[in-house]
């Protein structure tokens, strides 16, 4: 949930600050978000490998952050941050699943209508006759409320692979994943964790040779669900589908069979690729994607779905750039609900028959569906360099959008950037952007969410071991820390 004022909550926790500091001895500063980009919070380091970290922000101006914890079988842990970056639980976070896998499946973090942080994941040994997919629900003070061991929503005996789950506005949660068997399949529990979709839920299932796979899933209006999947009809032939379903028995609010987002005739998608997308606030939803075609080629789209499942913009997606000099991968995007506006980050790419050279573009397609910045979107890196970008994030910022991304420069470091665009197409600070991220290490599964008056980026980090978690804020000045630091200048 994105909250645009947040005076009142600033104040409430500069003298929440002020209390704690004189029982703590004055001035020191108590808020954990770092002000230095060459060392950010560290929200897990335990020995070995934390991967899979995921952020959500919750009602209460503080953040969920996840991860899965590879030595110890990747268990899934959580941990709670205030709006200052200090983690609520003790050291580690909380288990929320006692593992035994040698490898791991993508699963799922989100948050419901009372601030309750939700978890879908595989559960819970490698090649086990009950592997399964689970959701819990966990409180804000960390407590299982599903049950120690959460509740089991696939069937016994089809498997489960990657996994989603999306708070609905009901207060319930509508869970999605993938099984061994190629299928999608849907369920709704209630806020008690209770199935209410008859059986296993809503199914969808490939003919012949084709596959299923899940994509994403969002909550939508009146309790109701959408979701999305890679449909693989032939080896040449991979499409995106998407269906909204009803709150009270999972029935097709679409038409019978689900909306074709891509549907193949100008270019696939990318094997192993599963866009997500997000709901649109009105019943609807917007997709950004990438698709590839050739040997060499790729473009970068955009779709906006209406609450009655029609399409917005051309059938098959609107080109976000009409440049054919290179190709353009990697897309990744938000809605803004108050303007009507898509706004979408993507890597351009120059291939020579010695080098390939990349840079990075952004767009804003307005409530018409015309490209706002140009027919070939506005440049952000040039792409005139041997070295890679990777892990962009494009978040909602007041009056536009962040975008940020991952400078391969390997071994170490990876360097995170993140660049504030107005609207317009200007860059708001006086820099083009600000680097979060600076220590000699390297990044992978960067991710972000934006709230009240800043962005949370999250990420795995290989300062120390093989990864670490590690959190870093940004405000919508472009400046790292907390603002807010009682003793920083004397008192307010």
């Amino acid at each position: 949930m994105n909250r645009w004022s947040c005076f009142g909550a600033r104040r409430a926790r500069q003298w929440a600050a002020l209390g704690l500091g004189l029982v703590a001895f004055g001035g020191q500063a108590l808020a954990q978000w770092s002000n230095d980009p060459a060392v950010n919070t560290v929200v897990a380091d335990a020995a070995g490998e934390q991967t899979l970290p995921k952020v959500v922000a919750a009602p209460d101006g503080g953040y969920y952050v996840s991860w899965a914890d590879a030595p110890n079988g990747y268990d899934i842990r959580l941990q709670k941050l205030d709006a200052a970056g200090n983690a609520l639980w003790a050291p580690g976070g909380v288990l929320v699943a006692d593992r035994s896998f040698s490898f791991v499946y993508d699963y799922s973090l989100a948050v419901d209508t009372a601030g309750n942080a939700l978890l879908a994941f595989h559960c819970c040994e490698n090649n086990s006759a009950d592997e399964h997919i689970v959701a819990q629900r966990m409180s804000p003070q960390g407590a299982p409320l599903w049950g120690a061991n959460g509740v089991t929503v696939s069937s016994a005996g089809e498997g489960g692979l990657v996994s989603r789950i999306a708070g609905t506005s009901d207060g319930g949660a509508a869970v999605a994943w993938a099984n061994a068997t190629s299928q999608v399949r849907v369920q709704k529990l209630d806020a008690q964790g209770a199935p209410q979709w008859a059986g296993a839920g809503v199914t969808y299932a490939p003919t012949g040779n084709g596959k299923f796979l899940l994509s994403d899933l969002q909550a939508s209006d009146n309790g109701n669900a959408i979701v999305s999947f890679q449909a693989q009809l032939a080896n040449f032939n991979r499409q995106l589908w998407t269906q909204k379903l009803a709150s009270a028995d999972g029935a097709s609010l679409w038409g019978a069979s689900p909306v074709v987002i891509s549907d193949n005739s100008s270019g696939i998608l990318q094997l192993g690729y599963f866009p997500p997308f997000v709901d649109d606030g009105a019943g609807g939803a917007v997709y950004v994607w990438y698709v590839v075609s050739g040997l060499n080629g790729g473009n970068v789209r955009a779709q906006h779905v209406d609450a009655a499942g029609a399409k917005k913009l051309a059938a098959n997606g609107l080109d976000l750039t009409i440049d054919a000099t290179q190709s353009h991968y990697n897309a990744v995007g938000f809605y803004d609900r108050a303007t009507g506006d898509i706004y979408a980050l993507w890597q351009d790419v120059r291939i020579t028959p010695t080098q390939r050279y990349y840079g990075m573009s952004a767009q804003r397609v307005d409530a018409t569906g015309a490209r706002a910045w140009g027919d070939n979107g506005k440049t952000l890196l040039a792409t005139d360099l041997p070295i890679t970008t990777s892990q962009f994030t494009a978040l909602p910022a007041p009056g536009g959008m962040l975008a940020g991304w991952v400078t391969d420069t390997l071994p170490n470091p990876t360097p995170m950037a993140v660049a504030r665009i107005a609207a317009n197409g200007d860059y708001v600070w006086s820099t083009p952007w600000t680097t979060v991220k600076t220590a000699t290490s390297n990044v992978s599964r960067a991710g972000g969410v934006a709230s009240a008056d800043q962005a949370v980026y999250v990420w795995s980090d290989s300062a120390a071991d093989e990864g670490d978690v590690r959190v870093q804020n940004l405000r919508y000045d472009g400046t790292l820390g907390d603002s807010d630091t009682i003793f920083e200048s004397g008192f307010e």
